[in-house]
């Protein structure tokens, strides 16, 4: 159910302790799945996988004895090279926003910096001018 897909089924417990009740809430589904995906990292960790998220996903998405089985034979699965393919994707639109928005606050200050110059110019004020550069 909802946007991360999660079963309540299996899932119920969590939800209760996570004070989740509605899967359809963007924030609740995302909660659970947040929370699901730490304990499959911490399995696949003391499995001697790491902290892998292709092994986390794998079994987020498909039946546990296939993942394991699976990712022991040193396979990956479609879904989790996909996903995370679109979350290195995502993060490298979310570098050049801010990238952007670095830039939008540069020129902000210069033309500040201008604005403040020009003013301190016109009132014939030394002062301001030190401190402006």
């Amino acid at each position: 159910k909802g946007l991360t897909q999660v079963t309540a089924k299996w899932h119920q417990e969590r939800m209760d302790r996570l004070g989740v009740e509605d899967l359809y809430d963007p924030y609740g589904s995302i909660l659970v799945c947040a929370d699901y995906l730490d304990e499959l990292l911490g399995i696949g960790e003391k499995k001697g996988y790491g902290r892998s998220i292709e092994y986390a996903l794998m079994r987020y998405n498909m039946a546990t004895d296939t993942a394991n089985s699976m990712y022991a034979r040193g396979e990956i699965s479609g879904y989790a090279k996909k996903i995370v393919k679109r979350a290195a994707e995502y993060q490298e639109e979310k570098e050049k926003w801010e990238s952007v928005y670095d830039l939008e606050k540069i020129m902000e200050d210069m033309m500040t910096r201008k604005q403040a110059t020009v003013l301190a110019k016109s009132i014939g004020s030394g002062y301001l001018l030190d401190k402006i550069k």
